[in-house]
């Protein structure tokens, strides 16, 4: 059996994949027997050959939803803890023997940005804390599979917000942990859209999501306001 599975949702270019990849895989340890899976929002063959040079498991759904793509990831796996990473954040070195030595059922890491900018930075600083309000797919999540298969998952039928929600499902239980160390994300979105006016979208976004509003509605105020 399997130590870790690492479950990674694709939708980006080959490009962004060979960017991205040597550091997922440098920074494990090779200590343990793991696995990652990449999960495409379509099959490309093209993708699937990088993953077959690199020992990793293609597969791909017929809809480009994180949340679709991580559950099927999921089904997939056959090690008892999940690590869901998005593929432009870096994991930090050995990041496989702290997830599978973490304390808990489930956590993260704390964030950081690159290119590193003082007011991401900022919010940043508070992703050390337990708090729901600064959780985000960015950082990585660990879950164990029992935990995972109870509470049913990612919610397939969500677009947008599906990390914030598992998280705040998880962090209901005393078996969520933030851990030490951090994991770097690319700030690329922010540099394109504006770091202060993006930032500020993803509060009112969050905000509608703890104020009760559709996921469709907030997917449609995210699809109008970034780019």
């Amino acid at each position: 059996m399997k130590a870790l599975s690492i479950i990674i949702p694709f939708h980006d270019s080959r490009r962004e994949l060979e960017n991205y990849l040597p550091d997922i895989i440098g920074n494990l340890s090779g200590n343990l027997d793991t696995e990652i899976i990449l999960v495409d929002s379509r099959h490309r063959p093209e993708i699937a050959v990088i993953c077959e040079k690199n020992q990793i498991l293609y597969v791909s759904t017929k809809r480009a939803r994180r949340s679709v793509q991580m559950n099927h990831g999921a089904r997939k796996a056959s090690a008892p803890r999940l690590f869901f990473l998005h593929i432009d954040s870096i994991p930090p070195q050995y990041y496989d023997q702290l997830i599978v030595n973490a304390p808990g059922n489930s956590g993260c890491f704390q964030l950081a940005f690159n290119p590193p900018h003082w007011f991401l930075d900022s919010f940043a600083f508070f992703t050390r804390y337990k708090w729901v309000f600064a959780r985000g797919g960015d950082q990585g999540l660990y879950i164990d599979r029992g935990v995972f298969d109870n509470i049913g998952g990612f919610k397939a039928e969500w677009s947008i917000m599906e990390d914030i929600d598992i998280c705040r499902r998880l962090s209901a239980t005393d078996g969520f942990h933030v851990l030490p160390q951090k994991l770097i994300t690319s700030s690329r979105k922010y540099l394109k859209n504006g770091v202060y006016k993006l930032q500020f979208i993803f509060i009112v976004l969050t905000l509608m999501y703890w104020l009760g509003f559709s996921n469709g509605n907030i997917q449609k105020a995210y699809a109008k306001w970034v780019k």
